[in-house]
């Protein structure tokens, strides 16, 4: 079975409690296949571990903490980590997905400062975009949020 098709089988909606479009769930479909796949700059392994990233920050203590200030910049500590990715990404992820409306170009400087290229940082935002859109989705259904995709070599 292609990695494709495994991801297809993985996003199934049959215990939704309301009808889903199956253009809708074609469109998750392909989306949550590309997941595993390699990226222009990220390998498929770095995008699964993005994912799985994105989805952690959601339960990340120093992130409430840094909502919660007054500043993000005015609470120090570390981030309760589901990866071994380089900090200035999980920075990245952390900030982007707990606390968006204070992101500032000084934050998207620093992330470039980190270690991170401009492009990267594009990359890093379509696999959140697409983690976060999903499971959102699976959540205002009362659904299970999928497995995510074997992330493929190249």
């Amino acid at each position: 079975m292609s990695v494709e098709a495994a991801a297809v089988r993985s996003l199934d909606y049959r215990l939704s409690p309301l009808p889903v479009r199956t253009g809708l769930i074609a469109a998750q479909q392909r989306a949550w296949a590309r997941l595993g796949l390699p990226g222009e700059w990220w390998s498929g392994a770095v995008r699964i571990a993005i994912a799985e990233e994105t989805r952690a920050a959601e339960h990340c203590g120093f992130c409430r903490e840094r909502k919660a200030a007054l500043s993000p910049y005015a609470v120090t500590g570390a981030h309760e980590t589901a990866t071994d990715l380089p900090e200035a990404l999980v920075e990245v992820i952390h900030r982007i997905r707990t606390d968006p409306g204070r992101l500032t170009r000084r934050f998207y400087e620093e992330a470039l400062a980190g270690g991170l290229s401009d492009a990267e940082y594009v990359e890093t935002v379509g696999v959140m975009a697409t983690v976060i859109a999903i499971d959102s989705f699976c959540d205002a259904m009362g659904l299970p949020r999928h497995r995510l995709p074997a992330p493929v070599a190249g």
